[in-house]
């Protein structure tokens, strides 16, 4: 995300996974994966991307649940958020 440093993208290819520099610290990322494996029913883990770097992956086309979790939890507001694919 080197344009965008506020945003958020959401992406499926193979599973959905989501980028944001706005959460930096590994400790939140593997609570956001924790808390998202147990509502969603997915297996989620962070990966090294080539384009985004530190990305959480999960199962599935979870582009939906993502979203809605990031606006319920505040995260992330409406705008700042980008699902790819549609």
């Amino acid at each position: 995300m080197a344009s965008d440093d506020k945003g958020f993208i959401i992406k499926r290819k193979n599973s959905a996974f989501f980028s944001s520099n706005k959460i930096t610290c590994i400790f939140y990322k593997r609570k956001i994966i924790k808390v998202c494996k147990r509502h969603f029913a997915c297996n989620g883990t962070v990966v090294e991307h080539s384009e985004y770097g530190e990305v959480i992956q999960f199962q599935g086309d979870q582009r939906d649940n993502i979203s809605r979790f990031l606006r319920e939890v505040k995260l992330a507001r409406p705008e700042q958020i980008k699902i790819h694919g549609f």
